[in-house]
């Protein structure tokens, strides 16, 4: 299944016989289809350590790894060729190298290990040996930015395509993706930014506004991709008040030409793999299948202070949307536990636990609903935890204090329970500077305990998610498969922690 948003292409394939709540390891951005960045692991002791580590070309915007117990696959650059590498999990090796697209975005992948992936031009296929499937299927017009490739429960085969015009205010343009979109089930989530089409004079309050549309997706003869409901972000203050004396803002056909030709410059918000100076932060996404909700963060307006970015709960109420509330809460990442994530096959020792865990789950409802979001700070260094319910932070993790010098969070921030009644483990990627910088990979409790600390091999910075990957066999462990990149070093470096 694809869907297709004039700039932004989300591929949701996945096989029928595997579900989100039987998803094992991290087979996409975010390791689940609602993008919470989350799973089920236990690693074998409280002192991991690094157990392999591969190198290759620099590749400085990778978003991570995906993996599984099949297969690790992540972005690739050598010395004559780019693309995707896979990875043998328990020693390392560079077993296969996919070239067949160019700075493609981070992969979906099956059960089995196989991936799909796209460059926007592209859309290609891997088996878990490496055998690319032919003909790869073109994309026409090609899509840029392309943000990631993502899954849902249907067959994998493109079947429909969704523009997104629209007029506000009597003001034509199109709606324009502008972050990762999520999924629950058939229904799709979409952060989108209004685009006038041409140099029509428009009024202050068309410009910058933000939109969520839910899609879901049929396999039906008509009507496949269904817009359920859209929610309207409010204007920036401060965008009205530059034009408070009646001044109009003027849009440059220049430039309407410039977003038409792929120039992502005249896009107020960037997507994670490019690096444009003269643009805004991320605006991310997350959904909350067991509340209904859709967590969003915006970036602050335009030469505004930190205090500004923005926290959003939406509520999703079948086929309509309302407000939950809006917090000023300056953050720039965010990820949360999601029960019914682990996979069903877990080692010997370990299932006894979970069908105790599995029967119990409705006595224990009160501890597992009691799952926080967590916001990293946009400063990157305090980690607050919130309740989902009202949006108030219940607790902020200062890590300068935590980790004894300045600390800056360099990767994704991931949540790990060994079970879904047990207490959140957040694990990243983190320099501590000083004399020296250290780059280390740590794990920490909800409480704010450090559980664990590992220097990264190279001192390379810890970049993208970090993913977890469950074992099903009674004979090998679970692990986590960290990407990292040093400027000084000159290198991508992806190793397993166990």
């Amino acid at each position: 299944m694809q869907i297709i948003l004039k700039l932004c292409l989300v591929l949701v394939t996945i096989s029928k016989s595997l579900r989100c709540w039987t998803i094992s390891g991290c087979p996409a951005y975010g390791c689940r289809p609602s993008g919470t960045f989350s799973f089920l692991l236990q690693l074998p002791s409280s002192k991991p350590k690094v157990t392999w580590n591969t190198t290759f070309g620099p590749v400085w915007n990778s978003l991570g790894c995906v993996g599984n117990i099949n297969n690790i696959v992540c972005p690739y650059r050598g010395l004559r060729i780019q693309g995707y590498v896979a990875i043998d999990k328990s020693t390392g090796k560079q077993i296969w190298y996919g070239d067949a697209l160019w700075n493609p975005t981070l992969p979906v992948m099956d059960i089995q290990g196989g991936i799909i992936g796209t460059d926007g031009h592209n859309l290609v296929k891997y088996e878990a040996n490496g055998t690319q499937d032919k003909p790869s299927i073109p994309i026409a017009p090609f899509l840029y930015p392309v943000f990631s490739v993502q899954l849902t429960e249907n067959d994998g085969i493109p079947v429909a395509s969704l523009p997104l015009p629209g007029t506000f205010d009597q003001v034509k343009g199109k709606f324009i993706p502008v972050s990762t979109p999520v999924i629950v089930e058939n229904r799709v989530y979409v952060l989108t930014e209004f685009k006038p089409t041409s140099d029509t004079e428009a009024k202050p309050n068309v410009v910058r506004i933000q939109r969520l549309y839910a899609i879901d997706v049929f396999l039906r003869m008509v009507d496949r991709l269904h817009i359920s409901w859209y929610f309207d972000f409010e204007i920036e203050t401060d965008i009205l008040a530059k034009h408070k004396n009646g001044d109009t803002l003027i849009f440059d056909l220049k430039q309407s030409k410039q977003l038409n030709e792929n120039n992502e410059k005249v896009l107020r918000f960037k997507s994670r793999k490019q690096k444009i100076d003269d643009v805004q932060g991320d605006p991310l996404i997350m959904a909350d299948s067991q509340r209904h909700s859709v967590y969003v963060i915006l970036p602050s307006p335009e030469g505004k202070t930190d205090s500004q970015r923005t926290f959003w709960a939406i509520k999703d109420n079948g086929d309509s949307s309302s407000l939950s509330y809006k917090r000023f809460i300056p953050a720039s990442r965010m990820a949360m536990y999601e029960t019914n994530g682990s996979v069903i096959n877990r080692k010997q020792k370990e299932e006894k636990n979970l069908q105790e865990n599995t029967a119990s789950r409705s006595s224990t409802l009160s501890k597992t609903t009691e799952i926080p979001v967590w916001l990293l700070a946009q400063k990157n260094n305090f980690i607050h935890k919130v309740i989902p319910l009202n949006g108030s932070v219940e607790t902020t993790l200062n890590l300068s204090t935590i980790l004894g010098g300045e600390a800056e969070v360099t990767s994704d921030i991931m949540v790990s329970r060994k079970g879904d009644n047990e207490m959140d483990s957040l694990i990243f990627g983190v320099t501590v500077m000083g004399s020296i910088n250290h780059n280390l990979v740590v794990s920490l409790h909800a409480r704010g305990d450090i559980q664990w600390k590992i220097k990264t091999p190279f001192n390379v910075s810890v970049i993208g998610q970090i993913a977890g990957i469950a074992s099903e066999g009674a004979n090998s462990d679970d692990m986590l498969v960290a990407f990292g990149y040093g400027s000084s070093f000159s290198q991508s470096v992806v190793f397993g922690i166990q």
